[in-house]
This record gives structure tokens, sequence and C-alpha cells, in this order.
């Protein structure tokens, strides 16, 4: 049997009572009182009941985080940013996977309703605005992150992709470029509509043709963007640069330049949205768009904190768009020369 309430007590030597009003802060106590009781519990590593804690205060302490899929690189780091803010306002983390899948993401959601999370951070699949409704109707804490949902009004902590895919395809005319493969995300989430925007934009105001066979879908994923790529270069379109808009397609689009012995950047140029720690470890190193990910996740913490203490006002529907850089390296050749 571990430790009790009552061990605590006796070893304190305070009533439980006592005890209860520190681990609850229910009540004041004197701070030579408080220290007995925080050192008996350190010394006999008691572990509060804290669901029950968190119930009698109307409160669970905890925090869902909805991801869209955990394999991206992307997604980890703003998981950290995440629990690092949770951590520091002594609340816990529940991490789901949702794997793009609406119906995944239905029954997380529906989890973590029975959990009684106080609030829900949630990068939404491109088909599950519904799944969200439940949510807003119980007036649950809702901040959206990566990703906007039309129709509801929530807080958002997003980059700044229409710009960054902006600068990226800007660079690439830049260095001489023309003729621009994009391999695309997954269509209609907003960063991916973003970044084609940008795509488009970048192109229409140089003077640059768009074309629609330039544009493949990745969808996110290594296999379709590693298809994409091949669909690009086995084409008789001429393209000498490769867009990837997001790390996981660059993956694909880098395998099928190996396996196809196409080197990079003599035969093809190649940039990517999304920076990553590997990308300046390759040779050559690939020019990429630098987002903040952390601070998606650490800003989305604060704001949820702001909307469960009823603290956040107008200022918590607002949306952060958080500015991206393009970082150069070596894996775009100049034309010009």
């Amino acid at each position: 049997m571990g430790t009790t309430i009552e061990d605590v007590a006796e070893k304190a030597d305070v009533s439980i009572t006592t005890v209860s009003a520190v681990i609850n802060d229910s009540r004041y106590v004197s701070p030579e009182l408080t220290e007995r009781v925080e050192q008996a519990i350190e010394e006999l590593n008691y572990q509060p009941d804290q669901l029950g804690r968190g119930l009698r205060k109307g409160q669970s302490n905890t925090i869902g985080l909805l991801v869209s899929d955990i394999t991206n690189p992307f997604f980890p780091k703003v998981a950290r940013g995440v629990e690092d803010c949770v951590r520091e306002n002594h609340y816990n983390l529940i991490l789901c996977n949702t794997d793009e899948d609406p119906v995944e993401e239905k029954h997380y959601i529906s989890l973590l309703r029975t959990q009684r999370v106080d609030g829900i951070i949630v990068a939404p699949t491109s088909k599950g605005a519904r799944n969200l409704e439940p949510l807003t109707e119980e007036s649950i804490p809702i901040v959206l992150i990566d990703r906007s949902v039309d129709g509801l009004d929530l807080p958002e902590i997003t980059s700044d992709n229409y710009s960054g895919a902006y600068r990226a395809v800007e660079y690439l005319i830049e260095k001489g470029h023309r003729k621009i493969g994009f391999v695309s995300g997954i269509e209609g989430v907003q960063s991916t509509d973003k970044r084609l925007s940008g795509y488009k934009d970048a192109l229409s105001d140089n003077s640059v043709e768009f074309r629609k066979d330039y544009v493949v879908m990745g969808n996110s994923k290594i296999n379709d963007s590693y298809e994409g790529a091949k669909k690009l270069l086995r084409s008789s379109n001429g393209v000498t640069a490769i867009f990837a808009s997001n790390n996981m397609m660059l993956i694909g689009a880098l395998q099928y330049l190996k396996e196809s012995s196409i080197s990079y950047p003599e035969e093809i140029s190649v940039i990517c949205f999304d920076d990553t720690e590997w990308g300046n470890a390759v040779t050559p190193g690939i020019t990429s768009v630098s987002q903040k990910p952390y601070e998606i996740g650490y800003e989305a913490g604060k704001v949820i904190f702001q909307l469960i203490s009823g603290s956040a006002g107008e200022v918590a529907k607002d949306r952060l768009v958080l500015p991206t850089k393009l970082v150069e390296r070596e894996s775009v050749k100049n034309l010009n020369n």
C-alpha cells in the first residue's frame, strides 16, 4: 500500500486537515507548518490524487493537445512548447495524434471530454470542423495551432505561411529560376492553402507564368511526395527547382532524387518550407523557410491558460501569426551565372 495522507500528517506532526489545506491551498496555513508538510510529502514521496483535487475545484488540472501527425518533425517541437508552458503552470498534458483522420480526431476529443480536461489545443484535421462544435457548445477553452477552422471564432497561433512561401519562390526567381515545381500539402488545410497562395502570387508578381502541371500533391506524406517529385521530373516540363511545402515532403522528394541519381543543386534545385536540424547536417545543406514551432506551442499554452483563468478578454480571440525566415544554404543553383 502506498503512502497515505495520514502518513504525511504523522510525519509532519500536524492534523490531516492541515495536510489537506496545504495540498489543496484551501485555507491559510502558517509558513512553518507548510514547510513541515511539504518536507514530509517529499521525504515520503507522497502523490496526492491530482484528478480528485482538481474535480473538487471544478478543474482537472489537465490540458489536451491534439496534433495531426506526430511523425512530422514540426509537431514534436510544438508539443514541447506546449509541455513546457503546461509544466510551468503545474498542469498535466495529454497528447493525442489524429493522423489527419477526422474519425480519430472525434474519438480523441470524446476521450478528452470524459477526462474533463480544462482546455484543448488542437491542430485540426481538414475535414474535422464539426468535431470541435461540442467543445464550443460546452464552453471548453480551445486554441488552434498551425491551422484555422472556418465558421469558428477561436484563437489561433500560426506561422506566416503566405509570406514564407512567397519569399522562398521570390528567392528562386532571383536565382534565375522560372520553372518552379511545387509539392503541395493536404488540400483544405489552412497552412497548405496559404503556402500555395504565396507560391502563386510570387510567380505573378514577378511576371512568371503559373502552370498547373508544376503543382503536385504531396499530402504531407513521404510516399506521396516521392511520387510527386517523380511526376515533376519525369515529365518534359523542364522544371529547374522543387519547392517542398514541408519537411516530410522534402524527404520524399530527396528519396526520389537519390534513387534516380539526380544530384542537387547541379541538376535540380531544392528548397523547403520548414527548417530542421538535419537540413544543415546534410551536404549540400537545404535552403529552407524557418518557422517557430516551439514558440507556437508555448504561445498556445499561454493563451489556453488565459482562457481558463478568464483573463484573456478579447486578446485571446486574436490570430497570432509568427514570422518566418529564409535560411540560405547550398541547395539552390544560381542560373544567372
